[in-house]
């Protein structure tokens, strides 16, 4: 007569089994977790370009131009969006910043993936015969885009041409 196991605990064997599909599940999980990570984090930086590119146009037909950057930096778009709300032209290095003009703010720096700058060229300068500007979002230092990656930075620019 066969005798039933009355115990309720699992076998060696049993367990090791359980640990090794455990195992390759995770094997397979965390590498895909990361890519979708990163390609969300990526979509930070192509939805703020695009909207940067969005607000120089209206900046551009509301009045005739793009709107200047004189210190080619957005990564005090906090800063500068008070001091546009409270009609002061500079941010906090003293310098005019291009969300005085334009209302771009993509969050808290500290929480940011990207560094965002837009590039304007001189209107007065003797080779500028268009308007223009290049959007860029460059990945900050010791994030998980930290241009270890090969993707560089992301571009957009007046004609709605971009790497992204």
């Amino acid at each position: 007569m066969n005798k039933q196991r009355k115990t309720g605990g699992f076998t060696l064997i049993e367990l090791l089994i359980v640990i090794a599909i455990l195992g390759i599940l995770a094997a397979i999980a965390i590498p895909t977790y990361m890519g979708q990570k990163k390609r969300a984090i990526y979509a930070e930086a192509a939805t703020n370009l695009q909207s940067i590119r969005l607000l120089q146009e209206q900046f551009y037909a509301e009045n005739g131009r793009y709107a200047p950057d004189v210190d080619n930096s957005i990564a005090t778009a906090e800063t500068a969006f008070y001091n546009a709300a409270n009609d002061t032209d500079t941010n906090i290095d003293g310098a005019t910043n291009i969300v005085t003009y334009i209302p771009f703010t993509p969050g808290v720096a500290e929480n940011l993936y990207y560094d965002y700058a837009v590039t304007c060229p001189d209107p007065n300068a003797p080779d500028a015969t268009i308007p223009s500007f290049v959007a860029v979002a460059t990945p900050k230092a010791g994030t998980i885009v930290e241009d270890t990656t090969g993707q560089g930075n992301f571009w957009i620019n007046d004609r709605n041409e971009r790497n992204f």
